[in-house]
Order: C-alpha cells, then structure tokens, then sequence
C-alpha cells in the first residue's frame, strides 16, 4: 500500500510540474489527484468524488497516473468515468438490444422534431449493425453523437457506438472469443478456458502493449447467478488479471491462445444444491494493432464472453443424460432436480425437453380446471402452483416470458419443433 501512496505521489507530482496553466479547472484536478494519495480514507474518497464529478475533463491526467505501477485506484476512476456509471458495470460491450429491449429502454417519442429525427436515424444505425455494415453503423452513430451530445438518448448511442466498433475490430482486424471447457462442470471445481485472438485481417498483425505500460495483463471479468427453480437469481461478479506478453504476433489466417484457470468456488461456496451460471468475459486495455500499414490502429479489444453451467457436485449424475432423466425427475424427482436437467440439456435435446415440459404444464392445467369445476380448493392450489413452477423453468431456460399462459408455451414448443424438422 505504501508503494501504490508512493506511486502516485510522484507521478501526481511529475503532473503538476508539466502543467502549470493556472486556471480553475486544473487547479481543481490536481487537488483531487492530491486527495487520493493523503493517508486519511475519507480524503481519498472526497478525491474520487471529486474526480469522478469533473467527468471526462480529468481523464487525460489520470491516463498520465495509470502509467505508475500499482496505480490501482486511479485505473478503476477512469473506468467509472468513461462508462459514465458509479460503480462500474461491465466493460464488455455484449450484442445489440433486441428490437423490443430497445424499444423499452428509449421510451416513447415526445413529439418534437428533434426527437423524431434521432429515433429515425437510430433505427437507420440498428438496420445497418443488422446488415453487418458495421462501419457505416458507427459513422452513424458517431454524427448522432458529434450533433447531439445532450440527447436523452446518449446512454443509448454512446452503447450503440461501443458495439459497433468492438464488431468492426472483430470482423476486419482479430476476433477474440473466450472458449470454454468441454463437458460438465462442477460447481466449486478449478476449470480452464481460453483466451483466442483469431487474425482476420489479410496479412500478418503484431498486438502490442505501449512501452510505458509496466506490467501488461488481460482483465477477465465473471459474472456467477445462482438459479432458483422459483425464477430468483442470485448475482456475483468479480475481475481477475493475468499477466500478457508485451508483443503479440498473429500470421495471417493464423490464431494465439492463452489459457487461464478459475476456481469456481469463489462465489456461493457454501452452495451445493442449485445450478449456476458462469460467464466469463474478458478485455485488453488500449492496445496497438500493427497491420503493416504505417499508422496503428489503437484499440480496446474484447473477447466475446462464454457462459459455463456448473452443476452442484451431487447432482452431476443429471448431466450424463439430461433429457432421459429430465422425464425421470419429473415423474419421481425434485423440482431442482427437473430444473437442473432442463438447464443442462443439449441445443439438439433442448426441443424435445421444452417438449416434456408444456405437456406437464397442459396435464396440470387440466387438472386444475376439473379441481375449480369440482370445488376442491386444495387441488385447485396444487395444480396452479404445479403451472406456475413449469413456466418459471421454461422462462429461465428460454429467455421468453410467456408466464403461466399454457396456449403460447404450447405454440413455442411446437415452432422448436417445425424449426428442428427442416
């Protein structure tokens, strides 16, 4: 710790000396940097407040610190600062919004001409991101944001415009995903991934870390959700760093892998029983991208995240043959246990699984229907409940929110089935 004050004492004092313009706004910044070095933690917090208000102003010194090794702090102000959220999220940028998540985010029109135009051209960036004219996509959105920087809808571009890019490094220069472990996982065992940069440009490139950079890594970030049969997630996120050669170098048509190990009882160790989520994405910091061209492109490139099922220890029989004891689980087993099964099942079972489980949910809804006509409240109970569990599995495993509607989860089901005969 005395080593990180150390740090950025120096450098805080390298800054000062190299800017002397005396206006406010410096003066403001450099007392800031000042704060975040004082001994006393309130003062350090009362810097990052201060810093974090001044807003991108301050992020040009605050690269200059990042350069002091160990300067943890400052790096994880930028952060903040450059998504514009306190705390930060996520740094990766994920896919576009669906048509409907979009639509939801934006809100409705206000009626203005301005309002309109952007919406119109926003939809114009989305249909070009969708015709995989990634380019013309972020020019778009760059102008949306060069002639309307105080939009309601700038959250909205500046995302839009971070996608866009991250697709045009991804198909034109490297793709980067993060590969996954074969087979199933066990919650709370070590498992290995890894990092791939794929060349996709037409010749030979050279990823390189700039020279000032003291130690350079690649940033993973993992995301853990407990599932709960009953629809309930429970989220844990944390970043890990692992160490990065200085230079890169990818032949044409050819790849580099890394692997790395995490201990996947860091989060939910004392969990044994419900199914979990592992995503696991990762990024570099701004690196150089050589592609003999003379001028480099500079870039933060992102690895396209995985997300791994763990499966408690005790229950990873289940995984040998999840659709088999899917029917299984729902004739004699446990609600986790039918929810496990559904969770792990293969892209070729997941049909014949959703299968199984709309006609429990129609079995059910028709005992129900005679315990109501009937009068026997006790069944009547039973039954829903018996729906209201199925619907809260098929909405986990599917991502769609049909609810306890029998009739739409029965469409669904039978368009896998349609989709699947073709």
């Amino acid at each position: 710790m005395m080593l990180l004050k150390a740090a950025l004492v120096a450098v805080a004092a390298a800054l000062f000396v190299q800017d002397p313009v005396p206006d406010e706004r410096a003066q403001q910044i450099r007392r800031a940097i000042e704060w975040l070095s004082d001994p006393d933690p309130e003062m350090r917090d009362l810097g990052r407040k201060e810093i974090l208000s001044l807003g991108r102003e301050a992020v040009p010194r605050l690269e200059d610190l990042l350069r002091a090794k160990g300067a943890l702090e400052v790096y994880k102000i930028v952060r903040e600062i450059e998504l514009g959220k306190n705390p930060p999220a996520s740094e990766i940028p994920g896919p576009m919004l669906s048509d409907e998540e979009f639509l939801r985010r934006i809100g409705r029109a206000d009626g203005t001409a301005i309002d309109t135009y952007i919406r119109s051209k926003m939809a114009d960036v989305r249909s070009r991101f969708k015709e995989r004219q990634y380019q013309k996509a972020y020019d778009m959105v760059q102008a949306l944001l060069v002639l309307e920087p105080k939009s309601r809808y700038v959250a909205e571009l500046h995302q839009m415009r971070k996608v866009s890019d991250n697709m045009i490094t991804q198909t034109s220069m490297i793709h980067t995903r993060v590969v996954p472990p074969r087979g199933a996982t066990a919650a709370g065992s070590k498992i290995e991934i890894l990092l791939r940069m794929e060349n996709a440009w037409k010749g030979g490139i050279t990823i390189h870390y700039d020279k000032e950079i003291a130690q350079p890594v690649v940033i993973v970030e993992i995301t853990v959700e407990r599932l709960d049969p009953n629809g309930s997630v429970t989220r844990a996120n944390r970043t890990e760093e692992f160490p990065m050669d200085r230079e890169i170098p990818i032949a044409m048509g050819a790849q580099w892998e890394l692997p790395i190990t995490l201990d996947t009882s860091a989060e939910f160790s004392d969990d044994q029983d419900y199914v979990r989520l592992y995503t696991v994405g990762a990024w570099l910091p701004v690196v150089k991208i050589d592609r003999g061209l003379g001028a480099e492109a500079q870039k933060r490139i992102f690895f396209e995240p995985v997300t791994v099922k763990l499966v408690p220890k005790k229950h990873l029989h289940l995984a040998e043959d999840p659709l088999g004891m899917l029917g299984k689980a729902m004739d004699a087993g446990s609600v986790n246990e039918v929810f496990i099964c559904a969770m792990i099942l293969s892209d070729e079972q997941r049909p014949q699984g959703i299968e199984l489980l709309v006609s429990a949910m129609e079995k059910a809804q028709k005992g129900w229907k005679k315990a109501k006509d009937s009068g026997a409240a006790q069944e009547e109970i039973h039954f829903r409940d018996a729906i209201a569990i199925v619907a809260n599995i098929l909405e986990t495993v599917t991502g769609e929110k049909r609810g306890m509607d029998v009739p739409k989860w029965r469409q669904y089901a039978d368009s896998l089935r349609s989709t699947s005969k073709k």
